[in-house]
């Protein structure tokens, strides 16, 4: 087994999601907000955060439990996790990575990476924001179209296309990117992910 050593996150703070929290259904009284509260409740937790080795980084963090572990009986918890939930299948440790997501808008600074010698560069840089938005189709894993978009950005990482001369120019590249021959230039940006479910993959929105 290989161990990858983590980029450093110095701007983009962990952020941590579990059940819904927006509860629009108690605020505003948005009755269809309840089946999509209910179905994720209970959902996995992930931590998301940002790091300069060019990703977006999940971590496991289990499934938290409100009150006393009765499986303990010489500490009182005021809340515990486990790595296991009912009609869940995949018990990856605490801790373990998920997945990890690198924007297309960085592929071409990876390269830096490889060199010894190289600088420190910045990456995903910006602290995940996350909300949730009615902007789904009406289906199983979004309940009348609810779901949890995760927000991300590179602040200082990626090329600037208004920078002084020789400050992050943008980056072009030629290439066939799948319709033949292309020159595409790659810019800083924000991506959006649906991360609504945590024992599915990411789907990439927009970015």
């Amino acid at each position: 087994m290989k161990v990858w050593k983590l980029g450093d996150p110095i701007h983009s703070s962990p952020t941590v999601v579990g059940a819904p929290r927006e509860r629009y259904d108690v605020i505003y009284g948005d009755s269809t907000y309840t089946d999509y509260f209910k179905k994720y409740k209970d959902r996995r937790q992930v931590v998301y955060v940002g790091a300069n080795d060019g990703m977006l980084h999940a971590f496991n963090a289990g499934f938290y439990h409100r009150g006393d572990d009765p499986g303990t009986t010489t500490a009182i918890e005021h809340g515990w996790f486990t790595t296991t939930a009912t009609g869940v299948t995949n018990t990856p440790p605490l801790g373990d990575e998920l997945w990890g997501f690198i924007p297309q808008e960085l592929l071409p600074h990876l390269r830096w990476l490889a060199q010894g010698d190289y600088t420190h560069v910045y990456y995903v840089d910006l602290k995940p924001k996350i909300t949730d938005a009615r902007i789904f189709a009406d289906d199983t894993a979004h309940p009348k179209g609810w779901g949890t978009i995760l927000i991300g950005g590179l602040r200082m990482g990626g090329s600037c296309g208004n920078c002084p001369a020789g400050e992050a120019p943008p980056m072009s590249v030629t290439a066939d990117f799948g319709s033949g021959s292309e020159t595409r230039t790659f810019y800083s940006a924000y991506f959006v992910l649906d991360i609504t479910d945590p024992e599915q993959d990411p789907t990439l929105l927009w970015s």
